[in-house]
């Protein structure tokens, strides 16, 4: 007879097989369980290294560091919150300082990790370590 798998091995079956995907949001695994059982499963696997919690609702698939054995995201950090955001139905696009360097307009290479999210507000934080996203809003050219 076949053992049942735990939902905490369900959804890291589900990490483990996503290719593409480096970024995952709750919303990713609520057709697995509930959302408590979900986020319980999600914990879990961030203490155990699998996943890296980098914002509010947004994790990492991790893997372990070669150099400090601790984990770290598979993928650099602006393409996990690029990746985030959409899913939580943000509009994101490349900073302006970004699209001037890719369009030739300047020699200036971005420093900042910066992402335009269009006219919408965002209060959410995303960081790893020391990096940290920034973002700017499209009308305004201050940064948050």
């Amino acid at each position: 007879m076949p053992r049942k798998q735990t939902l905490t091995a369900l959804i890291e079956n589900r990490i483990v097989r996503s290719r593409r995907s480096g970024a995952f949001v709750r919303e990713d695994f609520l057709d697995l369980g509930g959302y408590d059982q979900v986020g319980r499963a999600l914990a879990e696997l961030v203490r155990v290294g699998r996943l890296l919690r980098v914002g509010y609702g947004i994790y990492a698939k991790a893997r372990r560091s070669s150099v400090t054995g601790k984990p770290i995201p598979t993928r650099p950090l602006i393409s996990v919150a690029t990746e985030g955001l959409r899913k939580l139905g943000y509009r994101v696009s490349p900073s302006r300082a970004a699209l001037a360097y890719r369009e030739g307009r300047t020699t200036q290479i971005p420093v900042r990790q910066v992402v335009n999210i269009g006219d919408r507000r965002l209060s959410r934080e995303i960081k790893y370590g020391r990096d940290k996203i920034v973002y700017e809003t499209a009308q305004s050219s201050r940064r948050k």
